[in-house]
């Protein structure tokens, strides 16, 4: 918060990247909102504030940008992935982040128990480590999903890859989020995404995945539902998700940031043999 408002006063070139959902939601802290208000404002004119999903009626300086981990390569291995995704048994239901309370993990180990009671065959793998593991297996437990969900823990994120190449449904029942690389990542490896009704999640999952209130787990089970009893459905939404996000990488969010730069200060940070790209 210091350096937000500080900022304008030491450089030029004021860049704030505001990772987390750019518009308002119920329970936003006071903290983020007064953030907001000041990079909104005439104080942060001459800077650019990158934000996953801006909105209408935006001051100039807000400018919406997309975020991506994957190189093109990657982007490549994702594809290929893709092409070979079909529905299996058990379904493999995949999770990746932080194993924090906002994330709603206890909202997908209790579909993952409807389904269970249910007899459908089905295994939910869970990447990541957080403060919330110790709770989170111990409901597991609980609820007698100890056979079918499995606490991978925290992987370096080239090994991540090959959770990918494995799942067939990922999903995200997190309380808020911007733009999360998550579901590009998944969607490029060809998983069907479902994901709460939050941030930039209904533009991303529009017509390619699934969307629920968060919370809401009766719907996360009909969708899994839906997806589990229609082959069609994962090869249909694979082949779209992954032409979707093949758009987003490394290298594009680059290209984009360069366009960006020159427009605004004139400022370019390409190599010579790159700048022809950018008129291409």
């Amino acid at each position: 918060m210091l350096g937000t408002i500080l900022a304008p006063l030491f450089s030029k070139y004021l860049i704030a990247n505001y990772a987390g959902q750019w518009m308002s939601f119920t329970g936003e802290p006071f903290s983020s909102r007064l953030q907001r208000f000041i990079l909104r404002s005439w104080w942060w004119r001459n800077g650019l504030v990158m934000v996953y999903g801006g909105g209408s009626n935006q001051p100039r300086q807000v400018v919406p940008i997309f975020a991506s981990t994957m190189t093109a390569k990657q982007v490549q291995r994702g594809s290929a992935a893709a092409e070979k995704k079909q529905l299996t048994f058990p379904v493999q239901i995949l999770f990746v982040g932080r194993l924090v309370p906002a994330k709603g993990v206890d909202v997908l180990l209790k579909a993952a128990s409807t389904l269970l009671k249910q007899n459908i065959s089905f295994e939910v793998s869970i990447v990541g480590d957080g403060h919330d593991r110790p709770r989170l297996e111990t409901m597991a437990k609980q609820l007698d999903l100890e056979k079918n969900v499995h606490f991978v823990g925290p992987l370096p994120y080239a090994e991540v890859m090959s959770w990918y190449e494995k799942a067939h449904v990922l999903v995200l029942p997190t309380k808020s989020e911007g733009f999360p690389k998550v579901l590009v990542e998944a969607m490029c490896f060809g998983i069907v995404c479902i994901a709460t009704d939050t941030g930039l999640i209904p533009w991303m999952l529009k017509g390619r995945g699934f969307v629920f209130p968060y919370g809401g787990v009766e719907t996360l089970v009909a969708h899994l539902r839906c997806i589990m009893e229609d082959p069609t459905i994962i090869q249909r939404l694979s082949k779209d998700g992954n032409t979707w996000a093949q758009g987003y990488s490394i290298e594009g969010v680059r290209e984009v940031l360069s366009r960006l730069f020159l427009e605004r200060w004139n400022y370019s940070f390409m190599k010579d043999e790159d700048k022809g790209r950018l008129d291409k």
